[in-house]
């Protein structure tokens, strides 16, 4: 997920919030596209991947499973053609060894957790920032999928994280831009005039 944030300079907005962009980026392996001994919810989705890499929504990496390498460099060789990466928060448990390959590539990552204590806080001001209509989306139809297929967990202290447990189907989506803005809440805001952005979970700075 890569996160533009900007001032707000809408005479409507609080000068002193950011308005934040999600621009996410999915990512499926090729043979995915091409299944066809699958059961009938299999096959819905199927149909959805389809539409979506055809309208260049989704992005393919070759062979039967996700090939973090392609995706690394992707990141390498695109986005940080692109963008200043000031970090990217990761999922301790499930991006280990594309984590080491990164930060050997002399970008930041960031362990984050998927737990109430971690996902608390920027659930809360990702819903707060929905209500006031300082996040724009663009109406991405996956990341609407993605929305309509989570739920949230809630401890008794009324902590709230993403749950997908009355779902089959995928949220990473909605995860990572929670992601993004538990590290958004964090990092310092961009200077006047300056964009940032994020990937799976961060800022980044458009270079000039």
């Amino acid at each position: 997920m890569l996160l533009k944030t900007e001032n707000a300079v809408e005479p409507a907005k609080n000068k002193d919030e950011r308005i934040f962009t999600w621009l996410p980026v999915f990512w499926l392996p090729e043979s995915s596209l091409y299944r066809s001994e699958i059961n009938e919810r299999d096959r819905k989705n199927l149909e959805l991947y389809r539409r979506w890499h055809e309208a260049g929504l989704i992005k393919i990496t070759p062979g039967e499973a996700i090939d973090y390498a392609f995706i690394r460099r992707y990141i390498v060789d695109e986005l940080n053609r692109d963008f200043v990466i000031k970090e990217i928060a990761i999922d301790r448990w499930n991006a280990l060894q594309i984590a080491t390959d990164l930060s050997g590539d002399g970008i930041t990552m960031v362990e984050f957790g998927q737990g109430f204590a971690s996902m608390a806080a920027p659930v809360r001001e990702v819903e707060r920032l929905l209500l006031n209509r300082y996040i724009r989306h663009g109406g991405h139809p996956i990341l609407r999928w993605m929305a309509g297929n989570t739920s949230m967990k809630i401890d008794a202290a009324g902590n709230k994280k993403p749950d997908k447990e009355k779902s089959f189907n995928k949220i990473d989506g909605i995860v990572a831009g929670i992601m993004a803005h538990g590290r958004a809440m964090i990092l310092p805001p961009s200077l006047p005039g300056d964009e940032g952005g994020g990937v799976r979970t961060i800022e980044l700075r458009p270079k000039k």
